[in-house]
């Protein structure tokens, strides 16, 4: 079952990161808005598979919102990310 997400995918920091964890290599990174309160970085990351090989994924709170990064392995996953899985 797909974790509840009924947000956005969408940028970040000013240098086009998002801004929160440290972690992965910092590229090809997805923020994701709108998570429900229990989802998990392991329910994050199994969503992040049905569009591509995500390698490092992270939910943490932002000014009392609950948001998720996704770093992908490469470019092309990030496209087919927010193509598949955004909505």
């Amino acid at each position: 079952r797909p974790p509840p997400v009924g947000g956005h995918f969408g940028g970040g920091g000013g240098d086009g990161r998002p801004m929160g964890p440290k972690g992965g290599t910092g590229e090809n990174r997805v923020l994701v808005e709108g998570l429900d309160e229990y989802t998990s970085w392991q329910d994050l990351k199994d969503f992040a598979r049905r569009a591509g090989n995500p390698v490092f994924t992270e939910v943490y709170r932002d000014r009392g919102a609950k948001v998720g990064v996704i770093e992908f392995r490469n470019r092309d996953d990030v496209y087919a990310a927010c193509r598949a899985l955004d909505g």
